[in-house]
Order: structure tokens, then C-alpha cells, then sequence
């Protein structure tokens, strides 16, 4: 849907929704009405106008992420950043933080600077329920989501398959004949993901039930939760699956204070192979989230629909297990 589009639907011309989107006080009252409910109903905004006029690229594209002081939105936004550079575009960075409100709110205004297209990353841009806002986005410029799961047109989609790496990880410390705990922190898309894959792992084993437990994003409250977790365990073999990294930490923390023996006693694996993972002892096991790979994907995708090129609407990497000292193998493997 274009300019033409919105002149073909209120019966007007071409040059008369120009004036309109410009505030030309040339027109009628009756006209401009008609005009702007028929722009609200398509959910255009004006920078789709502008463009369609001539007034050509931005060369710019609208990064959007949740929490840049997540380390995994951090390093996605450093890697976009320098890709897009690469490719003579500039980056627009709006962080949103959680609320659904603000997320809209952040792409209306980067479809009002006349991006070229959208790059949302984290799984926290896809809602439980509604999604308007993203498809309806996806009607004027190309968008992108890293690890989120939508189908549309004009928007691609380049995901980690959480599930399957929590599954693998949790089946891992299964086969070593320990208790497998479960600590995460939320319920985004690959939150659920997550959860889904170390459910699976635990009910297809088929000997005790999950024990799941889910904490505040901080490693403290990880520590306190899993100290209650090991005491109850007792003097069993104990392995501990995390949903991030710092997760992880906080429950190797706990052990070590409750003085089990890691990766004896107990094992972990953290998520998304940090810069964390080498600054605790012992070093930590984690799956790695590819962050890198992920970014690369989700670059040449926009590049392709801005250029009009077909391009695969949706991409699925494997996380890749990275042994370390918190379980009993020091190399890198699938688990």
C-alpha cells in the first residue's frame, strides 16, 4: 500500500493526499477528513508519504531493542551497528524497555523519521497476544525480527531454536543420572521456548518431575533461590540449566557457599556463552546464542527486500554447546 493507494481509496488525487500530509491549508475540510481516516485505517504514517513522493532513501534503518544493558541486546545492537555501516546505511537505536505502549510508540516514531526499514531485536517485540503493530509496520518497510517467530509479508524473521538447545542441555545432564533444575528469569517468546525444551527433556525421560523455578533478573535472587533448591536436594548429584548466563552464576555461587562439589556434585549450564562464562570459577558451560550469526542474517534479509531481491522469510540457527568447568567435559560439543 502506497500514496496511490490512500488517492485511489478517498477519491482524490495524488496531489491533493500530498497536500494533505503536508497541512496545505488548499483543502477542504470534507476532503481532509476523508483523507486522514483513510491514512488511519491503512495505520500509514507520514515518512511512507514521503518517500513515495520522491523524496528517496534515508539510507538509515530503526534499530529497536528492549534493555541495552542486556549483554545479549548489547552485543546484537554493536554487531548491527557496524554491519549496516558496511552496507551505507546509518542506525537509529530506539530501547523501548518492556511496556507494549512503549514499543508502539518507538515505531511510530522511527516510521515518522523516514527509516528504510526495521530491525527489532529480542524475542521481547513479539506479544503474547497482539501484534498488530509489528505486521501493520511491516505494510510500509521492510521489517526484521531476531528471534521472534511472525509471518507476513514483507517481514523476515532469523531465530536461535531455544527449545531445541535447553533440550539438548537438559537431556545432557540427564544421561550423567542427576536431578535437573530448571532456573529462569521471564516468559518472553524465547522464554517460553526455552521452558518448552527442558519440559520436554524431563518428560521424555520419565523419571522424576521438573523443578522449575523462576527468579529476578538479578544473580542474586538466582544464589537464594537455588541455595533453597540444593539444600532440599540434599547429598544428591544435582545439574542446574539456567536461561541466561548470570543465572547460572548465581546458582554456582550458591553451591560453592553450600559447599558442594562443582561439577561433581553439581553441574550448570548458563545460556548465550557470555563474557560471564570466563569470569567465574570455575569457568562456566553455556550454550551459545550466536548472536553474531543472528545479526549477520537479519542485515543481509533487509538488505535483500530494500533491494527487492527474494530473500528466505525465515531462518532457524542451532545454539552450540560450549563446555567449560562447571560440567564434567572441558571441549566444545552438541549435547
Amino acid at each position: 500500500m502506497n500514496i496511490y493507494d490512500i488517492a485511489q481509496r478517498a477519491g482524490v488525487s495524488i496531489a491533493t493526499v500530498s497536500r494533505v500530509m503536508n497541512g496545505n491549508s488548499h483543502v477542504s475540510d470534507a476532503t481532509r477528513k476523508r483523507v486522514l481516516t483513510v491514512i488511519e485505517e491503512l495505520g500509514f504514517t507520514p515518512s511512507v508519504h514521503a518517500r513515495s513522493l520522491g523524496k528517496g532513501s534515508m539510507k538509515t534503518i530503526g534499530v529497536l531493542c528492549a534493555d541495552a544493558s542486556d549483554l545479549f541486546l548489547a552485543q546484537a545492537v554493536n554487531h548491527i551497528e557496524g554491519m549496516l555501516r558496511l552496507e551505507g546505511y546509518n542506525a537509529l537505536l530506539c530501547c523501548t524497555g518492556h511496556a507494549l505502549e512503549n514499543k508502539r510508540r518507538a515505531i511510530k516514531l522511527l516510521l515518522g523519521k523516514q527509516v528504510d526499514a526495521l530491525l527489532l531485536v529480542g524475542s521481547q517485540f513479539q506479544e503474547a497476544e497482539d501484534n498488530r503493530h509489528i505486521l501493520q509496520a511491516a505494510r510500509q518497510v521492510p521489517v526484521v525480527l531476531i528471534n521472534g517467530t511472525l509471518h507476513s509479508g514483507n517481514l523476515a524473521c532469523v531465530r536461535l531454536d531455544h527449545r531445541l538447545a535447553i533440550y539438548r542441555a537438559t537431556q545432557k545432564l540427564i544421561r550423567q543420572g542427576r536431578k535437573v533444575l530448571y532456573l529462569h528469569d521471564s516468559l518472553t517468546h524465547s522464554g517460553r521456548e526455552k521452558l518448552e525444551g527442558y519440559q520436554q527433556a524431563i518428560d521424555e525421560a520419565g523419571r522424576e518431575p521438573a523443578t522449575v523455578m523462576r527468579c529476578a533478573r538479578e544473580v542474586d535472587s538466582a544464589r537464594t533461590v537455588s541455595r533453597r533448591l540444593l539444600q532440599a536436594m540434599g547429598s544428591r548429584q544435582v545439574g542446574v540449566v539456567a536461561s541466561e548466563d548470570f543465572l547460572a552464576i548465581g546458582a554456582l555461587k550458591a553451591a560453592k557457599e553450600a559447599g558442594f562439589s562443582v561439577p561433581d556434585q553439581v553441574s550448570l549450564i548458563g545460556f548465550n556463552n557470555s563474557l560471564l562464562c570466563q569470569c567465574c570459577q570455575p569457568e562456566l558451560s553455556s550454550v551459545d546464542s550466536r548472536v553474531q550469526q543472528l545479526c549477520q542474517e537479519a542485515v543481509a534479509r533487509a538488505m535483500d527486500m530494500l533491494a527487492g531481491r527474494t530473500t528466505e522469510r525465515e531462518r532457524i540457527l542451532e545454539g552450540i554447546y560450549v563446555g567449560r568447568g562447571t560440567t564434567c567435559d572441558d571441549k566444545e560439543e552438541q549435547p
